[in-house]
């Protein structure tokens, strides 16, 4: 029973994953996840409650993958420029596999600041080792928000760049994604030695 229960509440999941990823949280009616997800109604209410409720799950759950992602990484006991590189392939290689994550996750925090500024104290706090290594709390915000934006902006922006730069040829485009990884690597490494050089 637990089983049938479990295997239940994980089609619902993705059935509103894939909705809401499209439509954001105001647009989407309980119905379309339960036409989605092969259950009635009273199917959502009885694993959710509410379409908040539902919706914070995928949030978390989605937000979750990514963090754990990060935690392999900023926990490591190695050199600054060998975790940024790390990071930098791991965070592009999540966004080939997860494209709708930038976007979704970026409305939900615009939409709910206090849900961000939460999750940004509890990073804060979480890698204290890495803000160490860097040096400052300033400059760690500083790394974060350069990893983050330069290897995110081109998937947000990916059907643009795909049909404007390379002629909507994925190949390309996404062997352009893939030669970003050395790119923002070198550009973050290079910024770091700049900075304390002088």
């Amino acid at each position: 029973m637990t089983r049938i229960h479990s295997d239940t509440e994980e089609i619902i999941l993705l059935a509103a994953k894939e909705i809401f990823v499209r439509k954001g949280f105001d647009s989407v009616r309980m119905e379309e996840i339960a036409q989605l997800a092969g259950v009635n109604k009273s199917a959502l209410h009885y694993y959710f409650r509410s379409k908040k409720k539902l919706y914070d799950t995928v949030f978390e759950a989605e937000l979750l993958k990514f963090i754990t992602e990060l935690d392999l990484i900023l926990e490591q006991d190695i050199h600054l420029p060998h975790k940024i590189e790390e990071f930098v392939s791991t965070y592009i290689n999540f966004l080939f596999e997860n494209p709708h994550f930038p976007l979704f996750i970026l409305n939900e925090l615009n939409n709910n600041p206090e849900r961000g500024i939460r999750i940004i104290k509890e990073i804060n706090n979480k890698y204290s080792t890495v803000t160490k290594q860097i040096g400052s709390v300033s400059e760690m915000l500083n790394l974060t928000i350069n990893l983050l934006s330069l290897c995110t902006f081109p998937f947000i922006c990916g059907p643009f760049i795909s049909k404007v730069l390379f002629d909507n040829n994925v190949a390309n485009y996404n062997l352009f994604l893939h030669k970003r990884k050395e790119e923002v690597s070198n550009l973050i490494i290079q910024s770091f030695k700049t900075i304390n050089s002088n």
